[in-house]
C-alpha cells in the first residue's frame, strides 16, 4: 500500500507559508524564515520514512492512521479525529491498537509527533526551539522532555549518536511490554 504524500507537502507548504506570514509580520529575519523552510523539507522525508516503518510494523488497517498523523504533524491529533477518519469509533480504535501491542491512542499520536522530531533531529536540524514550534510543542525544554521520555536519553545524547532508531525501538520496546487486552 502506497502513502500519498506529494498532496500532503502541498498541503503542509501552504498551510506553513500561511504560519510564516504571521511570523514575518512579528520581524524574524531571512535567515529565520530559510530556517524554518529547511525544516519543512526536512519534515517531508521523516514522515515518508516514518510512513514507510510503519508500514512494515503495523497491522495493515491501522497504516492510515500513521499516514493521516504524518500530514498533520504540527497540531497535537486528537484520537477522536484519527477514529473518525479511519471511519472507526475511538473505542474500536483503542482496542485495535492494544490487541496489536501498540499503546493507546492518544499516546500512540503523541508518539508519533516524538518521532517525526527524533527524525528532524537526525536531519541536523540545528534548533530544538524550530522543531518544538513546528510540532506545536510550548518550546524546545518541553520537546526535549517528551523526547527524554520517550528514548530514555537526552536531546545531546541523541544528536550524537542518532535520534530516530533509538526512539522507534524504545517505542516498540513499550509496546511489546504493554498488557494486550482480548479481543470481544
Amino acid at each position: 500500500m502506497k502513502l500519498p504524500v506529494a498532496a500532503e507537502d502541498d498541503s503542509m507548504m501552504r498551510r506553513f507559508d500561511a504560519r510564516s506570514r504571521n511570523h514575518i509580520a512579528m520581524g524574524p529575519s531571512l535567515p529565520e524564515v530559510q530556517a524554518h523552510r529547511a525544516l519543512l523539507q526536512a519534515s517531508a522525508v521523516v514522515r515518508v520514512e516514518l510512513c514507510e516503518r510503519f508500514q512494515e510494523i503495523l497491522p495493515r488497517e491501522l497504516v492510515p492512521l500513521v499516514a493521516h498523523a504524518m500530514a498533520v504533524p504540527d497540531v497535537s491529533l486528537h484520537r477522536d479525529a484519527a477514529a473518525q477518519h479511519l471511519g472507526l469509533p475511538r473505542r474500536t480504535l483503542h482496542r485495535r491498537l492494544i490487541v496489536a501491542g501498540w499503546p493507546a491512542p492518544r499516546r500512540f499520536l503523541n508518539s508519533l509527533r516524538l518521532l517525526v522530531a527524533a527524525g528532524l533531529l537526525d536531519r541536523g536540524i540545528p534548533s530544538l526551539d524550530h522543531i518544538a514550534w513546528y510540532l506545536g510543542f510550548s518550546d524546545g525544554i518541553a520537546l526535549g522532555k517528551a523526547l527524554r521520555r520517550l528514548s530514555g536519553s537526552t536531546v545531546s545524547s541523541l544528536r550524537a549518536h542518532g535520534a530516530l532508531s533509538p526512539c522507534l525501538a524504545r517505542l516498540r520496546t513499550v509496546q511489546t511490554s504493554a498488557p494486550t487486552a482480548s479481543p470481544q
